[in-house]
């Protein structure tokens, strides 16, 4: 579980473009690649509240380039506690956890804050692959650009 512990983060996936990287010690061209997160068992693999995940982007920068496998009772991306504020998702999949039978929940994107979480953008996202619903979006104010 990747648990976003500082407001106002910005998360790239890194390129091949991005000169800063390239330039740096240790950079190998194998580094321009899809990131994967493997969620285990009950878990979820990005977990955001307020404050900490205030003011985050997180983007993968070309479809799919933040892939997010998921598996029984489990979840890709998570809003727990207090409701977010100012969070940007770009190009990130969720998926799985494919036919099996289900033990828990299996939600691709469970954004259900127990307060209201408010300015949340997602572009070019994508969810599938099974379990009970792609996405839960609830107590979200001025959410835009749900394109799945």
């Amino acid at each position: 579980m990747t648990r976003i512990g500082k407001a106002g983060v910005n998360l790239l996936r890194v390129k091949s473009t991005d000169t800063a990287a390239t330039q740096a010690a240790g950079w190998q061209t194998s580094f321009d690649s899809t990131v994967v997160i493997t969620v285990a068992k009950g878990t979820a693999g990005i977990v955001m509240s307020s404050p900490a995940g205030d003011g985050t982007t997180i983007d993968g920068r070309q479809d799919g380039g933040i892939t997010i496998n998921i598996t029984d009772n489990s979840s890709g991306i998570e809003f727990d506690g207090t409701g977010v504020k100012d969070v940007t998702f770009r190009y990130i999949k969720v998926w799985g956890p494919g036919i099996i039978t289900q033990s828990g929940d299996v939600r691709q994107l469970n954004l259900t804050p127990s307060s209201p979480a408010s300015n949340f953008v997602m572009q070019h996202c994508e969810v599938g692959g099974g379990g009970d619903s792609g996405m839960y979006l609830v107590q979200c104010n001025k959410a835009t650009d749900r394109i799945l």
